[in-house]
């Protein structure tokens, strides 16, 4: 179950990392430890997000191996997933892309919505 559950989420992170790379406004970005950072290095990770394989192209290969490709087909209850997209970044103090989405986000995130509330 819990390779099933990261290919799924696979596909959610991805398609909102690639959210956050078009639409994050660097320029807003405050001084909080890892923001110099970030900034430094903002365009070389937008580049490096927009290289991985879209959620098309995820999806059709983990059904191409018989994996299941949304929490639907695992038969888990959306609002955990959301919660999950929401506090997850609390486990550890590091800078990571769920990290960037929650610490700039202006509303609750909710992985079936197209436009991030950034």
């Amino acid at each position: 179950m819990h390779g099933a559950k990261v290919g799924a989420t696979t596909t959610i992170t991805t398609n909102l990392y690639k959210m956050l790379a078009d639409q994050l406004d660097i320029s807003a970005v405050g001084d909080e430890p890892y923001c110099s950072r970030l900034k430094r290095h903002w365009s070389k990770m937008q580049r490096l997000i927009q290289a991985i394989l879209d959620i098309v192209a995820l999806k059709t290969y983990l059904a191409k191996v018989g994996g299941p490709v949304s929490f639907e087909e695992l038969q888990l209850d959306p609002t955990v997933v959301n919660n999950s997209l929401n506090e997850a970044h609390n486990l550890r103090d590091c800078c990571t892309g769920h990290w960037l989405l929650n610490k700039y986000k202006t509303s609750y995130l909710d992985y079936a919505d197209d436009r991030l509330p950034v």
